[in-house]
């Protein structure tokens, strides 16, 4: 009937979208695999991730400009992931104190490990790419500048001592959380939440000043509370 040929029709104008999506997907999946077999992503050809793929070369093009693009896509779940990590900081609507910070820290480890080789592979690509490193040193500035204006205002409310430079302050934590999760590549694992602790007080002394001693009680110095419309947009 005519209800049965538009279904098929339907169902055969999906098909390639279909295909087209699982070629992607098994692209993606490719890049992964290679890359943790250790090798660096500079010398792995697409001719590699082809066979691994199973795709052909119009079919990569399809989807992916050039290697740089490819990685680009591939690392964007683990940046997804980890900005949504480091906002529940940053966009904070509740009172949250080193502790905190310590276990937000910890949570990145555990996305730099599981997604360790696609960002390494991302950075390295950064560094010989220079629509990449353009789109990521821009995306860097302005999260660094996000950061910095919730610094601001955490002076302006009287919780960040007023010498403290905002802007250096979120200069310093970027800097030192990109050198960190590189880190991971010789460190240790059993140490991840050790070394997340001892971030997490560099971090807090730099944004509001000395810790309390371990006989002092925490007071409000110790614990930033904003109200629940603060997010920075």
């Amino acid at each position: 009937g005519r209800g049965g040929a538009a279904s098929t029709l339907t169902c055969m104008s999906r098909a390639p979208v279909k295909r087209r999506t699982r070629s992607r997907a098994r692209i993606l999946e490719s890049v992964e695999t290679v890359l943790e077999s250790g090798v660096r992503y500079a010398d792995v050809p697409v001719e590699r991730i082809l066979t691994s793929a199973n795709v052909s070369r119009s079919t990569f093009y399809q989807w992916f400009d050039d290697k740089g693009d490819l990685i680009e896509n591939a690392a964007e779940p683990f940046f997804t992931a980890f900005w949504a990590v480091s906002d529940t900081w940053w966009m904070r609507t509740q009172p949250l104190g080193p502790d905190d910070i310590a276990d937000i820290i910890t949570r990145m480890f555990e996305l730099g490990r599981k997604h360790g080789p696609v960002w390494r592979a991302f950075l390295e690509t950064v560094d010989v790419d220079s629509r990449l490193r353009a789109e990521f040193d821009g995306f860097l500035k302005v999260y660094t500048a996000k950061m910095a204006e919730r610094l601001r205002r955490d002076q302006q409310e009287g919780l960040a001592p007023a010498d403290m430079d905002p802007e250096q302050t979120a200069r310093f934590i970027t800097v030192t959380t990109r050198g960190s999760l590189l880190d991971l590549i010789n460190a240790p694992e059993e140490f991840d939440a050790q070394f997340a602790e001892a971030l997490a007080d560099g971090f807090w002394a730099a944004m509001y000043g000395t810790l309390p001693g371990p006989e002092e009680p925490a007071d409000q110095s110790n614990s930033i509370a904003t109200d629940s419309d603060d997010g920075v947009a």
